[in-house]
Parts: structure tokens; C-alpha cells; sequence
């Protein structure tokens, strides 16, 4: 048996939309597009763009949460910018 903390008589409508939203864009449609992807397209650059995840949560931390960004953040963010661009670009010209 779960337990939980709190009462779920206490969820307001805006909670469970946000449960709702998260539960289904990010993971199930999220998922399927992966796996479609997978299947039509280089593993490879699919996998390397699977390094933006924790950008997008930074940033939509930033955006929604008011949090801050730090140098050390914004060196990494840049370093995985050009990590990616260099795995794909080199799969386009190794195609060529």
C-alpha cells in the first residue's frame, strides 16, 4: 500500500491539470515520439539530442520558477550546444 502525505481532498483543479499535463506530454506523447523517431531517422543524432532535457528544465525552471542561472550552468549549456552540433554535423557530412 502507498502512502501519502497530505490529503488528496486538498489537490485544487490546477494541480491535477498540471499532474495531467505532465503525466501525459511528458512522458507518454514524449515517448512515442522518440520511438517514431528512432524509427525513421540516425539513432545517433536522435540520442545526442536527448542532452536538451535538462536545458529545457532549466530554462522553463527560469522562465516559471524564477530560479537563476549560474557561469558554471550557462559554460555547460554552451558545451552541450556544441557537443550536439558537432555529433550531427558530422553525421550529415559522413552522409554526403
Amino acid at each position: 500500500m502507498i502512502l501519502l502525505s497530505g490529503h488528496i481532498q486538498d489537490l485544487t483543479w490546477s494541480d491535477i491539470l498540471a499532474l495531467g499535463y505532465t503525466s501525459i506530454f511528458g512522458s507518454a506523447v514524449s515517448y512515442g515520439v522518440y520511438f517514431y523517431n528512432a524509427t525513421r531517422g540516425s539513432l545517433t543524432t536522435l540520442s545526442s539530442l536527448t542532452f536538451l532535457t535538462p536545458m529545457f528544465a532549466s530554462i522553463f525552471g527560469y522562465l516559471y520558477l524564477g530560479e537563476t542561472f549560474s557561469s558554471v550552468q550557462i559554460g555547460g549549456a554552451l558545451l552541450t550546444l556544441v557537443a550536439i552540433y558537432m555529433v550531427n554535423y558530422k553525421s550529415i557530412v559522413g552522409e554526403k
